[in-house]
């Protein structure tokens, strides 16, 4: 049975990693629409400038992403790290940056994504707007490479550092924690996966032992 840390772990990375893809394929569909016939493909029904509304669409998946990130690296940076920190050295500093360069790059998604629809909301030249959402593809690519190689730096590492230096009753505690700091987050997916698979394997592991005493 998988421990707490690499079960939460894993169940966070896997719906991290697959909303990221969905959302920067979404971004880059627009650049290369854009980039073919110089307008986005336009949303039925809609009267605006297609581009506008194709790059207004994307800033508010995006914008749900980061805060849903977001949210994730404020409880990893307000639970986890610290409890971590009390027993292990110098591990939890460097990921803590890694968070803030993240969030530079959600930034400048996001805030070429703001650009493009403004552009297109004044009336500005197709050029302009294609530029810029052009620009939130790229960047959103590297956003989408820079945490992927994070989350796996987690798992490969910080993972097997908390297995050892917590036993699984303590990683229950923690990752119990860090799910309850979610707040926003209290009904998603991964939360309740989480609690559930979790109890599960604490459950399951106290009849073991229960067991291997009689």
């Amino acid at each position: 049975m998988p421990s707490a840390a690499a079960l939460s772990h894993g169940i966070f990375r896997v719906a991290f990693e697959r909303a990221l893809d969905d959302v920067a394929e979404s971004i880059s569909a627009i650049a290369r629409a854009v980039t073919t016939t110089n307008a986005a493909i336009e949303t039925p029904g809609a009267n605006d400038d297609p581009t506008t509304t194709t790059c207004a669409d994307a800033l508010r998946s995006w914008t749900r992403f980061r805060a849903r990130y977001a949210n994730h690296t404020r409880a990893e940076d307000e639970v986890l790290f610290p409890t971590i920190a009390t027993r292990i050295d110098n591990v939890t500093n460097s990921y803590e940056f890694e968070h803030e360069a993240e969030e530079w790059l959600f930034a400048e998604v996001t805030t070429t994504l703001e650009l493009c629809a403004r552009m297109g909301a004044r009336d500005e030249s197709d050029d302009d707007a294609s530029t810029s959402v052009r620009k939130a593809a790229r960047i959103a690519h590297a956003t989408r490479t820079t945490l992927k190689a994070h989350l796996q730096k987690e798992s490969e590492h910080v993972v097997p550092l908390v297995e050892r230096a917590f036993d699984r009753r303590e990683q229950g505690e923690m990752v119990w924690r860090f799910v309850s700091a979610l707040g926003g987050d209290l009904g998603s997916v991964e939360r309740v996966k989480t609690i559930r698979e979790m109890l599960d394997g604490n459950s399951e592991t106290r009849r073991t032992e229960t067991r291997r005493r009689r």
